[in-house]
């Protein structure tokens, strides 16, 4: 048997084993009597990452950020897309004369440490041109990193087998890539404004051969009720703060606290709190979710302390009651 059919026929019986105890003991039986050296298993994971003809997860994510980056200028955003930088709420300090956007899953910490090493990235600006009085640049992403991703896979969400994974704003994919790589969800969904980067993200899905599983659809997430309410688990990741004025803002919230199914998962970073603040929907949270991951007590700090939270606690995992 060829490792890609082990493997296969592997996932598929810890699927069978529905009892928590039993799966543990299943597990550590493996560990005890076929790992040796250094070799670990990470018993606590709810999901095994998928291998994309004899490729490990990682190594596709960062193939595919290889070839994305080819593709794309650094700030990862393109002329066809517009930039709304808030005015109000936590972001509101974004400007874009001082911003930029490093895109979290093309440049992972090393990367934007080289290219800063290089002089290719800026990392302060100047506020008396030729003085030496500087202040550092402030750095977005509008995408999810790789390391996030496989922690909202592997330590977060439960077990996907069979169920629908929507991302919304999915701009060039990474959801989706991780989605694909991480878990065995049957379907997975992204809605994506942007023609270009659908387009994009879809090159991406073919080439990989990831079509069994990954669709892509352009247009505004409200054009697509189906899809929202069919969802099992919905991703929002930056999704609409920097692209849409806040009437608009408000009415997308609206709209999918109508449409998104009792039961579903819904992960986001920032959070539900952060995201809906300034908007004055009129959603109740606590009558409309559960919050299911509190990592940190993000909520009584201040701006300058939450700059010092790991970026994973500030990805958050609800439940729709």
């Amino acid at each position: 048997m060829e490792l890609p059919g082990a493997q296969k026929e592997f996932v598929e019986i810890l699927h069978q084993i529905k009892d928590p105890a039993t799966l543990h003991g299943f597990l550590s039986w493996i560990k005890e009597n076929w790992f040796t050296g250094d070799s670990n298993l990470n018993i606590g994971s709810h999901e095994t990452a998928v291998v994309v003809n004899g490729v490990e997860a990682e190594e596709l994510l960062e193939n595919i950020a290889i070839d994305l980056r080819q593709l794309l200028p650094m700030e990862a955003q393109l002329p066809s897309e517009t930039i709304v930088f808030p005015k109000i709420g936590k972001n509101a300090d974004c400007h874009p004369a001082t911003t930029v956007n490093v895109d979290g899953f093309l440049y992972d910490d090393r990367l934007v440490d080289a290219l800063c090493d290089e002089g290719k990235l800026p990392k302060s600006y100047c506020t008396s041109c030729g003085s030496r009085d500087t202040k550092p640049l402030t750095f977005i992403s509008h995408s999810a990193s790789r390391e996030n991703l496989a922690h909202a896979f592997r330590n977060l969400l439960p077990d996907l087998t069979g169920k629908h994974l929507l991302d919304i704003g999915s701009r060039f994919g990474a959801v989706l890539f991780g989605a694909f790589a991480y878990s065995l969800a049957s379907r997975i969904t992204g809605v994506e404004i942007n023609a270009e980067l659908a387009a994009l993200s879809l090159s991406m899905v073919h080439k990989y051969n990831m079509q069994s599983r990954v669709e892509v659809y352009t247009g505004d997430i409200r054009q697509f009720p189906h899809l929202v309410s069919s969802a099992d688990v919905v991703v929002m990741h930056n999704v609409f703060e920097f692209f849409a004025p806040l009437d608009v803002q408000r009415d997308l919230w609206q709209a999918l606290r109508q449409l998104i199914k009792r039961g579903a998962l819904i992960l986001t970073s920032p959070s539900l709190e952060q995201a809906l603040s300034p908007l004055n929907t009129n959603i109740q949270l606590e009558q409309w979710v559960e919050h299911l991951t509190h990592p940190s007590n993000t909520a009584s700090m201040d701006d300058d302390d939450e700059d010092s939270v790991p970026e994973m606690d500030l990805v958050h995992l609800y439940r729709v009651l």
